[in-house]
């Protein structure tokens, strides 16, 4: 029977909510603007009380930004999207436009904003490269722009790379652009919907694809010497350059299997994903032979990757990687620790914001403050909405407050002389190194898979084999890539039959990559 009455108590934890629930309303009105406005845009938070997070455009002046880069004289250019499904009503300009953001009265702080860009559909990203060319990718091409006048507009426009294919949904193309330390050109593909398709330079090379895996690539900044560097990817949004030549980028939406990812992009790597393979053939972490797993899992909708270099925002950042997180408000600070031949990462939150703060692009500004574009809205059609946040030091030199979490540093990255012993051996000259003492025990893991992975000489073949037979599965890859180097078909066959399974799982592994033809002559003795 229902009971009609009973003794009055106290729910502790509903009080407890309560009070939570009534502080956070307080929390939120105190982040808008002085003017009292509710209409008024709420601040994201930092959790650093070092920081000071400003306002520095915002709609009509700028709307769905995107893609965001600073230039050499601290010039601010952001992506505006008007052509990203637009809808029919939509008043906007007829096309996508760079828009260029400007201190005009000289106290550090952009206040104008003009149009610096314009005539492009489905324009993504851009970057700012030292030879004073702003590199953008759309959906399907890889261009450069220049304004060599200097009057505040670019009039010089240079196609590098054009993707031909039937697909077109709007983002999951080409979606990222990066510079490397060598001032060669990276960028990101996504699944492109499943469609094949064909990718042409400037020099004539042509890639083409498809199995709707996705890819990252490198080309010079003129686009020629374009190569694929690595594929199975959903949509690889954001790409980062170390100075070491090392390369990451975070993966955005896994379609069924969560969560996003963070990646370190190694040569010839694979990743996994593949639009048109069915359910049991697709890897996110490394499940299946051959792929590569990721770094770490990052909040959902990572729209951008930053590395932090020791003069930007606060020293204890340095060498981490900020991640802007669409779907959960938010630009979260990974710091990398090695693990074996690759990474692991932890993370904590820097800015958190609520459902209006939608990040999509970071930038470091030349003094350091970090500049941060903002969809503001969930929807992804173009809407009219749009702002640009500048995170920087107080000025006052405040400590940070002893109550907030502090920001992990990142004492376990590979100091510098592993990294520049990394990058000789995956750069330098193969017949000035020492093979046999870089492939000892006592070598770092990181610096024995970059020389693994290029080794091209029959004599390393007992080495490589070795190798193959690794628990890691960076090792395993960079042993496969010098296999594919150094082995012939026939000695590909003899490793075929090799008692080990390890073994000859790599052997099958390298037929089918780069022997296409052998692969099919072996399937049915490899079911066997």
């Amino acid at each position: 029977m229902r009971q009609l009455s009973r003794p009055f108590r106290l729910d502790r934890s509903r009080v407890s909510y309560r009070w939570a629930k009534l502080l956070l309303t307080v929390a939120s009105a105190l982040t808008l603007r002085a003017t009292g406005d509710d209409s008024a845009p709420r601040f994201p938070r930092t959790l650093d009380s070092r920081l000071v997070v400003e306002l520095v455009a915002s709609e009509p002046d700028i709307v769905t930004p995107f893609g965001i880069t600073v230039d050499a004289q601290g010039r601010v250019l952001v992506v505006e999207s008007h052509t990203h499904m637009r809808p029919p009503d939509y008043e906007g300009p007829p096309s996508d436009r760079i828009r260029l953001l400007t201190d005009s009265d000289g106290d550090g702080r952009p206040d104008q904003v003009t149009t610096w860009y314009e005539g492009e559909r489905w324009l993504m990203n851009i970057t700012a490269h030292p030879n004073g060319w702003i590199y953008a990718v759309s959906r399907n091409e890889l261009f450069r722009l220049r304004d060599a006048d200097g009057d505040g507009r670019a009039e010089q426009r240079q196609s590098l790379a054009r993707l031909q294919t039937e697909a077109d949904y709007p983002h999951n193309g080409f979606l990222s652009v990066a510079v490397d330390g060598q001032g060669n050109l990276l960028f990101g593909l996504g699944q492109n919907y499943g469609a094949p398709y064909r990718l042409e330079d400037n020099g004539g090379v042509v890639l083409s694809s498809d199995r709707g895996d996705g890819g990252v690539f490198r080309c010079r900044p003129d686009g020629t010497g374009l190569v694929r560097v690595a594929v199975g990817f959903w949509n690889p949004c954001g790409i980062a350059a170390d100075p070491f030549g090392r390369i990451f980028a975070v993966d955005n939406d896994p379609g069924n299997r969560p969560p996003c990812r963070l990646l370190e992009i190694v040569a010839g790597g694979d990743y996994g994903y593949r639009r048109h393979e069915l359910e049991p053939f697709i890897a996110w972490n490394g499940e299946l032979p051959g792929t590569l797993p990721m770094i770490a899992s990052t909040p959902e909708a990572p729209t951008d990757l930053l590395r932090c270099g020791p003069s930007q925002l606060l020293p204890e950042l340095t060498g981490g990687f900020l991640v802007s997180s669409w779907s959960e408000y938010r630009v979260d600070v990974f710091h990398l620790s090695p693990s074996d031949a690759s990474f692991r990462a932890k993370s904590r939150p820097l800015l958190q914001g609520g459902p209006e703060f939608r990040p999509t692009g970071l930038a470091w500004g030349t003094d350091g403050s970090l500049y941060i574009s903002d969809w503001v809205d969930r929807s992804y059609p173009v809407h009219g909405r749009g702002r640009i946040w500048r995170v920087r030091l107080r000025d006052d030199g405040a400590q940070r407050n002893p109550a907030a979490r502090p920001v992990a540093t990142n004492h376990g990255e590979p100091g510098p002389e592993v990294s520049n012993w990394e990058h000789r051996v995956a750069t330098g000259p193969l017949d000035q190194l020492d093979v046999a003492s870089i492939l000892a025990p006592t070598t770092p893991p990181r610096v024995c898979a970059a020389c693994l992975r290029r080794l091209d000489d029959r004599r390393w073949l007992p080495q490589l084999v070795e190798a193959v037979q690794s628990a890691d599965p960076y090792i395993r890859h960079a042993a496969r890539e010098g296999l594919a180097h150094t082995a012939n078909r026939n000695d590909l066959r003899q490793l075929f039959r090799d008692t080990r399974a390890s073994v000859r799982l790599a052997a099958i592994l390298v037929i089918r990559k780069h022997h296409e033809r052998q692969f099919e002559e072996i399937v049915e003795e490899a079911l066997s």
